[in-house]
């Protein structure tokens, strides 16, 4: 059974060792305890507006997906930024993302946010589809980028 939870301070081995798996579909390069333990932090803080929630089938975590609470002028209300939505490939299919996506989404609107954004790459039609199925719809618009380093 599959249990979805916010991550907890004592998730951070369990953590790197999802996140290994992930840096690697990504094509990241490697996680390693140095570049995830300043991330881990940040998501267990409870004073900052970065939340992880992950699914852990009772041996090990399975999916992650983090949100980022922020201010919008134009809607005068706060909303949520889904990103780092991952489900390792032996458990996808089984309703482990929308679980997490619910999850996400509810604790999003228990701070009062109007609505969760996601960015979603070219191309990426079974991820539009995932989407589509839970409720998002398209704001035909493009995300751009302006890295600062």
């Amino acid at each position: 059974m599959i249990s979805i939870q916010k991550i907890l301070d004592s998730d951070f081995y369990e953590f790197l060792d999802f996140m290994k798996g992930f840096y690697s579909y990504s094509g990241d390069g490697e996680a390693t305890s140095e570049i995830m333990r300043p991330l881990f932090d940040k998501a267990t803080d409870p004073a900052t507006n970065f939340h992880v929630f992950v699914a852990n089938n009772g041996k090990k975590l399975v999916g992650l997906i983090s949100i980022t609470i922020g201010e919008s002028s134009y809607r005068v209300s706060s909303f949520a930024w889904a990103d780092d939505f991952y489900v390792d490939s032996d458990f996808r299919g089984q309703g482990v993302g929308g679980k997490l996506m619910s999850a996400a989404a509810d604790f999003a609107k228990s701070l009062g946010c109007s609505n969760v954004l996601v960015g979603v790459g070219f191309g990426e039609e079974d991820t539009l589809k995932f989407y589509s199925n839970n409720g998002f719809k398209d704001m035909a618009c493009k995300l751009l980028t302006l890295p600062l380093k």
